[in-house]
């Protein structure tokens, strides 16, 4: 790597060129403009410097060796950081540092997983966004570490788009969903940002610009109709009683049933596991239901001998949700088998579809969105528009009562028609009358005068 001051650039209608300062870096190179021009033959290639025939060689010069200083004293303070980027981010560090006035060193290999760490402790500690973020940042540098290697250092640099896709490309067909990984995306965005900020790295090192979030995506409908939930509601079974638990309790994750306190009265008051850690009280979920005789029916079925919880989970010694929701989704697709129901969902239903068929069955009764969504104990309004099969027969009602109220009109405006052609016929006739009267008008008044000539004539005589 290395600067040079050389001539590069159109020449103007003086016959001078810019002065610039050229980067040479990794086999490659770009040029630093300077505000100075001057024709060629007063400029020294080989030595880099105007010659003193110039008459502001002095200021020139001068400039130029301030420049080089400069430039060389960002690099120097880059360190060994500048071999993991091309020239032209290399050119744009160095002129970020310079500009900021701040010279900051840039943190080199194996510091991604130190930042990620403190970023990890500060959310924990501080809680703004809660110790459940701060175990899903850590689970999402867990998965860092099987993609890239627990012993293998990663530095900011290395991730870069090429990096970013391969991740995905990873951990989509092993580990999860799209939206999954978009989530891990972001995890991996916010430490950026935070690094950014703390000016540990340059902001050019966010690969995110070319690498967009997708902030929505296209969920899988999972629900199923009134009649084979009915189907599966005669039949008994663990897997049946778990699924119409959910069901019953407004489409409630598992986690959050098998963390419900004991209680003897006829109202539960719930708190979404999933975001209960979060200080600020908007971001909270909280539900007050009533337990209906059928819910009460499948808790007696399952009551906890040391009445501490809510119900003792059937297939768990340990309230471990995700083993309930595994036996009960092969149960499910046992019952499903047992009681006929599409090929497609037997292969496909599982504990999930109680969520979406409690919202999608809601929606289909003229449920309110609103109630819904806080029946579901969404933080966000509108959410289920995510995964809830839409009924389309609303917009035809909606279509229908525009086109009625459209025709309730129509007698009253065909009778203004009526009046209005009526009022026009009147004052044609009266116009025709008028007119008529005016031509006999004019017919008498002629008759007279010629009748009036004629006496006149026959009195000569």
């Amino acid at each position: 790597m290395k600067f040079k001051p050389c001539l590069y650039g159109r020449v103007n209608e003086n016959g001078e060129m810019p002065i610039t300062i050229r980067l040479a870096h990794n086999s490659k190179s770009v040029n630093i403009s300077t505000p100075y021009r001057i024709v060629a033959k007063y400029f020294n290639a080989k030595e880099g410097l105007v010659r003193q025939s110039h008459p502001k060689h002095t200021e020139i010069n001068a400039y130029i060796a301030e420049k080089l200083a400069e430039y060389t004293k960002a690099v120097s303070i880059l360190g060994d950081f500048i071999h993991t980027v091309d020239c032209l981010a290399l050119k744009n560090l160095i002129l970020k540092q310079i500009n900021s006035n701040q010279l900051i060193p840039l943190v080199g290999q194996g510091d991604f997983y130190d930042m990620a760490i403190r970023y990890i402790e500060d959310h924990r500690n501080d809680g703004k966004k809660g110790n459940s973020y701060a175990d899903n940042v850590s689970a999402t540098l867990s998965r860092i570490k099987q993609f890239w290697g627990e012993k293998r250092d990663l530095s900011f640099s290395d991730i870069d788009y090429k990096w970013l896709k391969a991740f995905k490309d990873w951990y989509v067909p092993e580990h999860g969903k799209p939206v999954s990984f978009y989530t891990k995306a972001s995890h991996i965005r916010s430490i950026f940002i935070e690094a950014s900020r703390r000016r540990i790295i340059s902001k050019d090192l966010n690969p995110f610009d070319s690498f967009p979030i997708q902030a929505g995506y296209d969920a899988t409908i999972r629900q199923i109709g009134a009649d084979a939930l009915a189907r599966i509601y005669v039949e008994d079974d663990p897997a049946r009683d778990m699924f119409f638990l959910s069901f019953f309790f407004c489409g409630m994750n598992m986690k959050d049933i098998v963390n419900i306190p004991y209680t003897e009265d006829d109202y539960i008051t719930v708190e979404r596991c999933k975001v209960k850690d979060r200080v600020q009280a908007s971001g909270r979920c909280k539900l007050r239901l009533f337990i209906q005789p059928e819910t009460r029916a499948i808790i007696d079925k399952y009551p906890d001998p040391e009445k501490k919880f809510l119900i003792k989970p059937p297939f768990s010694e340990i309230r471990d949700h995700t083993t309930i929701n595994k036996i009960s989704t092969k149960g499910l697709k046992a019952i499903a088998n047992c009681v006929g129901l599409d090929d497609d969902l037997c292969e496909d239903i599982s504990i999930i579809y109680a969520r979406h068929s409690f919202g999608t069955l809601a929606g289909k009764l003229r449920v309110p969105d609103n109630v819904i969504d806080k029946a579901l104990m969404h933080s966000v309004p509108g959410i289920i528009e995510k995964y809830r099969e839409f009924d389309y027969s609303i917009v035809d009602e909606a279509l229908r009562k525009v086109i009625d109220s459209l025709l309730a009109e129509l007698p009253q405006a065909s009778e203004k028609k009526r009046l209005r052609e009526m009022r026009c016929t009147e004052q044609s006739i009266i116009e025709n009358e008028k007119k008529r009267a005016k031509q006999r008008q004019v017919k008498t008044s002629w008759q007279r005068e010629y009748r009036a000539k004629l006496r006149a004539l026959q009195n000569i005589a």
